[in-house]
């Protein structure tokens, strides 16, 4: 292929629509970005939060800032390491292939679950009690009214595991089972226990049939 037609190619692949109103430097700006995102772990770049030394939510538990070292601005090393950790564990367990983009997007997405229950776990070391009392109200003396509720932490690592347990279910099973489950990934989890209850239901209707069917035969 001559300069030329690499040029022209290039050109092609990078005709912008008009809207974005790109500048020169806004379009190297994209191609250096696009570079990034061809890196082994470039999908995974934005997950690691940056650290914020004394202002870290969770400071209380990490050895960093404890020690007095934390590398304030830059990302989180604790969560770069896991992140590369759970990479590669998750790859060579599942066998997933490195080119498919569908299961790429999935793994990113439990591996950025990983880190948020991570999160979850710290915040619960340092603030342990499940249940909260919420202020709710004042009287008319000025007395704070509060109601028990149950910590909204624990409720949010509750909703984070049911999505990291569901894709990690499609992620495992066989091409088949992940045929029929994959649009069930998108669902909440009540949703999808309402049509496995559903389809456990037909199931034994059928069976009850069957077995009507059976009783008919050795009667006649």
């Amino acid at each position: 292929m001559s300069d030329s037609q690499e040029v022209i190619e290039q050109e092609a692949e990078d005709n912008y629509p008009s809207e974005w109103n790109l500048s020169e430097e806004g379009k190297r700006n994209i191609a250096h970005a696009k570079t990034e995102q061809q890196v082994k772990h470039g999908l995974y770049a934005g997950i690691p939060m940056i650290c914020l030394d004394d202002k870290c939510p969770y400071k209380e538990t990490c050895g960093y800032y404890k020690n007095d070292n934390a590398p304030e601005g830059e990302r989180c090393p604790k969560e770069i390491a896991k992140v590369l950790d759970l990479y590669e564990k998750y790859s060579k367990q599942m066998g997933l292939e490195s080119k498919d983009m569908v299961e790429l997007s999935l793994l990113k997405e439990v591996i950025d679950l990983d880190i948020k229950i991570d999160r979850a776990d710290r915040k619960q070391a340092a603030d342990p009690d499940l249940i909260n009392d919420v202020p709710v109200a004042v009287s008319d003396s000025g007395k704070v009214i509060r109601k028990p509720e149950i910590n909204k932490v624990a409720e949010l690592k509750d909703k984070l595991l049911d999505r990291r347990h569901k894709i990690l279910s499609y992620l495992n099973a066989t091409p088949k089972d992940q045929s029929a489950d994959k649009l069930e990934i998108s669902q909440d989890p009540s949703t999808y226990a309402a049509k496995l209850l559903k389809k456990k239901q037909e199931s034994e209707k059928e069976k009850t049939v069957e077995i009507e069917a059976e009783s008919e035969a050795e009667e006649e």
